[in-house]
């Protein structure tokens, strides 16, 4: 993470380290749907692992190769992806808020509260999955420097 709220912009990428695991992960799957094409090309689940995990491997790579961003500013948030780039002004954005999703919370994994958020734009309408993941920093640590960041620059909406 470079800059600061006294010293904009914010500047918030990606972890490579996170996406090295994703893509660790999305191998050894890759591999097991390999293995078992190599066993028998009519197996349908061998099919899947193959098409679904290189698809992840591509978007690991990706991720490793260009890391998203995510750029505070007093003009409001720039989010860039490999796909597009999204400009949020900070009079578009009502809150940010941390999602409970219980059903995914098993232990010893963070609860899915600390992984996951949405944005709650102005017109009322909700960004599923806010700005993504795989940050630098945590999802409540992101949605805390969205706060401070929105009530410095565009006044405290609250």
């Amino acid at each position: 993470m470079h800059g600061s709220l006294d010293s904009p912009p914010i500047v918030i990428s990606t972890s490579r380290a996170k996406a090295a695991c994703f893509l660790l992960v999305s191998l050894a799957f890759l591999v097991a749907g390999f293995f078992g094409l190599h066993w028998s090309s009519e197996n349908w689940w061998a099919w899947m692992f193959v098409v679904v995990f290189a698809g992840c491997v591509a978007a690991y790579v990706a991720l490793l190769v260009s890391p998203n961003r995510l750029v505070f500013a007093p003009a409001g948030v720039t989010w860039t992806t490999q796909l597009r780039t999204r400009r949020y002004a900070w009079a578009q954005i009502r809150d940010i808020e941390l999602v409970n999703l219980p059903l995914l919370y098993a232990p010893p994994f963070p609860s899915p509260r600390q992984t996951f958020f949405n944005i709650v734009r102005e017109d009322g309408r909700i960004v599923p999955g806010g700005f993504g993941g795989l940050w630098e920093i945590s999802a409540p640590e992101l949605c805390d420097l969205t706060r401070q960041a929105q009530a410095r620059w565009a006044g405290d909406k609250t």
